[in-house]
């Protein structure tokens, strides 16, 4: 797929998206200071792994348009730091038969949205995020996010060094009407995931697009993932009976 096509097919979905909110709400512009999140990744030689690509045929979910929260959530290891997200929109866009370039806003009370963008590459039957190693300038594939599909559902489970982020999204119309306290933030990280889509792809400085280096970061804490995984099956549960 062309590398100029495809930007222009990502800023496609989301102005249609910005272009449908605008026909029924006014813009407001904030003036709180976007925050944004740490990946915390390091670049431990020791947690990485090179396999060769397969050429396998897989049969890769195909995952593209827009998701908007109906659940989200943050727990810690103690849950002193526990903490609701109220507001929340995935804009997810097909690069290639494998990948997927995503952009990602949400918000929790009383703090400015958090945005988040970059690449999911589906292999070994999973969805990994690409990330890059600038000191090392290699790019490499994080199981810093996991990524589950279930026909119009996606979770997401986002593992930090301190905290676990987990997203329970459902696919929406585009032209849907997205909350005005997140549009500014959702162009900021269009603009970004342009910057590293091109990084990824077009900057020659960088290497490890030909191997399929693993990288493993952050903890998985599994008291928490279990109570999320009893919310992810209801709402399964739930969409298969309206079905």
């Amino acid at each position: 797929m062309n590398i100029q096509s495809t930007l222009i097919s990502m800023l496609i979905i989301i102005t249609v998206v910005l272009t449908g909110c605008n026909k029924k709400q006014q813009s407001t512009s904030t003036k709180n200071k976007v925050e944004t999140e740490d990946v915390n990744a390091t670049s431990d030689e020791n947690n990485m792994e090179k396999q060769k690509t397969s050429s396998d045929d897989i049969t890769v979910p195909d995952i593209e348009g827009r998701y908007d929260l109906i659940e989200g959530f943050g727990n810690g290891p103690e849950k002193i730091h526990d903490y609701s997200i109220y507001k929340g929109i995935l804009i997810i866009n097909r690069i290639s038969d494998t990948e997927f370039g995503f952009v990602k806003v949400t918000k929790t009370n009383p703090y400015s949205p958090i945005g988040e963008h970059g690449i999911f590459s589906y292999k070994e039957n999973r969805f990994y995020k690409k990330e890059i190693d600038y000191p090392k300038k290699i790019i490499y594939h994080s199981k810093s996010m996991d990524l589950i599909v279930n026909d119009s559902l996606i979770s997401t489970t986002r593992y930090t060094s301190n905290m676990t982020i987990y997203g329970i999204w459902r696919k929406s119309n585009p032209e849907s009407n997205i909350y005005v306290s997140l549009r500014k933030t959702l162009e900021k990280e269009k603009k970004e995931y342009i910057d590293f889509y091109n990084e990824v792809y077009k900057d020659t400085s960088i290497t490890g697009r030909n191997e399929f280096i693993k990288y493993r970061t952050g903890e998985r804490f599994i008291e928490n993932d279990s109570i999320f995984l009893s919310k992810w099956k209801k709402y399964n549960t739930n969409s298969s009976d309206k079905g």
